[in-house]
C-alpha cells in the first residue's frame, strides 16, 4: 500500500490525529520491522517507531507544508537513521566498555545487564571527564556524537593525526587507570 502524499498532506494538515492514527493501522508494523532489523532490539525499536510518529504528529505543520516530500519514505528514513544511531551508540558503548575493562561488557538483554551497563558507562565517562580537555573532546566526540576522526577533525579544527593521536592517548589513559578504577569502583 503506497501513501497518497497530497490526500494525507491535507489530513495532515486538517486532522493531525487522525493522520496520526493511519499512521499506525497502516505503518507502525512496517516500520518496527525495519526498525528490528537494524537494532535488533524488539523494545529499542518501538520506542523509535513511536518517537517518529510522535514528531510527525508535533511537527505536522512543517512536514505537511514541506515541498516534494514523500511521506512513505520519509518516515522510513527516519526509523532508519534513529534506529542506526540507536546500534551504533550501544555498539560504541560496550566497545568502549571492552575497552575499559579489557574483557566483553555484560549482555544487554536483561534489566539486571543493563543497569550494570549504565554504571559501567557512568564510571567510563567520569574517569573520561578527568582527562585533558583535547583527548576528552575527543572522545565526547567519537563516542557520544558518533562522529567520524574526519568529522571530530573538522569540528575541533585540527588535523585528523591529531584526532588519532588524542583518541589513542584517551585509551592507553583508560588502560592505565583500569585496575585503579576497579579498585575505587569495587564497594
Amino acid at each position: 500500500m503506497t501513501l497518497n502524499n497530497e490526500a494525507f498532506r491535507k489530513l495532515l494538515l486538517g486532522e493531525p490525529d487522525k493522520a496520526l492514527l493511519y499512521l499506525f493501522e497502516h505503518y507502525y508494523k512496517r516500520l518496527l520491522i525495519a526498525s528490528e532489523w537494524r537494532t535488533q532490539d524488539p523494545d529499542l525499536s518501538e520506542d523509535i517507531v513511536q518517537d517518529t510518529l510522535a514528531f510527525i504528529w508535533k511537527n505536522h505543520r512543517a512536514v505537511a507544508n514541506t515541498p516534494g516530500l514523500l511521506f512513505e519514505q520519509y518516515l522510513f528514513m527516519i526509523v532508519k537513521k534513529k534506529s542506526i544511531t540507536a546500534f551504533l551508540t550501544a555498539l560504541n558503548h560496550k566497545r568502549l566498555r571492552q575497552s575499559f575493562n579489557g574483557q566483553p561488557a555484560a549482555d544487554f538483554n536483561t534489566p539486571e545487564s543493563e543497569y550494570i551497563n549504565q554504571e559501567e558507562d557512568r564510571k567510563v565517562w567520569d574517569l573520561i571527564n578527568t582527562f585533558p580537555r583535547a583527548e576528552r573532546e575527543c572522545m565526547i566526540l567519537k563516542f557520544q556524537k558518533q562522529m567520524s576522526n574526519e568529522e571530530v577533525a573538522q569540528h575541533l579544527k585540527v588535523s585528523i593525526k591529531a584526532v588519532e593521536g588524542n583518541a589513542n592517548r584517551a585509551f592507553k589513559r583508560m588502560r592505565k587507570y583500569r585496575s585503579l578504577f576497579a579498585d575505587r569502583f569495587k564497594q
